[in-house]
C-alpha cells in the first residue's frame, strides 16, 4: 500500500504521521513533537484506519467519552479541529485520536472551496481510497475549486474504473484553483463514460492546460 502525506502509520512500536514522502521513499513522521526523518519504507505499517482526514468529514473520538463529530480544519501539522455533537470543539486533534465513520444515508457530498481538499495530490484529496467505504451509496460529489491535482483525479479514475462508486451520477470538479490537465482529464472520462450511466453528469475542465 503506498504511503501518503498525512497517513497514520506505525513505525518502532509507536504511531506517527507521515508528514513528507522523498522521491527515495524515505519518509518523515511526526510523532507530537518528535520529527523522525529518512524513515525506511521496509520499516513503515499503515494504519487500517488511519487515512488523511477531510474538512465535513464524520469522525469519532477514541480517546475519553465516546462522541461523534465533524472535521472543522486540517491544520498544517496534519492534525485536525474537531466540532462534537454535543457541541464542543477541539482543537489540535492527532489523526490516532480519530475514527472515522461510516455514513449510509448520505447521497450526496460537497467539498466546494475547501482548499485542503487538494492539499498534497491524491493524499489531498483526502477521501480517494476511502470514498466508496465511507459513502456507500454517494450519488453526487463537489470537489469545485478545491485545488484538486492530477494526482488526486488518478484516485478518482481507479476507483470509477474498478465501479467502487457504483452509485455515483454526478462528479464536478470544476472551479479555480485546480491543477488538473489532460494527463489526467482523459483517462477519467473515460473511465466515467465506459462506466456511467445515461444520466449521469461529468463536469470537468476542457483545456489539457493547467488551470490557475
Amino acid at each position: 500500500m503506498p504511503i501518503r502525506v498525512g497517513q497514520l502509520v506505525w513505525n518502532g512500536g509507536s504511531s506517527g504521521i507521515v508528514v513528507s514522502v522523498e522521491k527515495d521513499g524515505t519518509c518523515a513522521i511526526q510523532r507530537d513533537e518528535l520529527l523522525d526523518k529518512d524513515v525506511a519504507r521496509a520499516n513503515i505499517r499503515v494504519h487500517p484506519d488511519g487515512a488523511p482526514l477531510m474538512v465535513g468529514q464524520p469522525v469519532k473520538a477514541r480517546t475519553g467519552k465516546p462522541k461523534c463529530g465533524e472535521v472543522m480544519d486540517v491544520n498544517q501539522d496534519w492534525s485536525y479541529n474537531v466540532r462534537y455533537d454535543d457541541g464542543s470543539v477541539e482543537l489540535g486533534v492527532r489523526r490516532y485520536n480519530l475514527g472515522t465513520c461510516t455514513l449510509d444515508s448520505v447521497v450526496a457530498l460537497s467539498l466546494s472551496q475547501n482548499k485542503g481538499v487538494g492539499l498534497a495530490g491524491a493524499g489531498g484529496l483526502a477521501l480517494a481510497s476511502e470514498l466508496a467505504s465511507l459513502f456507500p451509496n454517494l450519488r453526487s460529489l463537489e470537489l469545485d475549486s478545491c485545488g484538486v491535482g492530477d494526482e488526486g483525479a488518478d484516485e478518482l479514475t481507479k476507483l470509477i474504473s474498478a465501479n467502487r462508486l457504483h452509485s455515483l451520477q454526478s462528479l464536478s470538479i470544476e472551479g479555480s484553483p485546480t491543477r488538473l490537465t489532460d494527463k489526467s482529464v482523459l483517462p477519467l472520462r473515460r473511465a466515467w463514460k465506459a462506466v456511467a450511466k445515461r444520466e449521469a453528469q461529468l463536469k470537468l475542465p476542457a483545456t489539457g492546460k493547467p488551470h490557475h
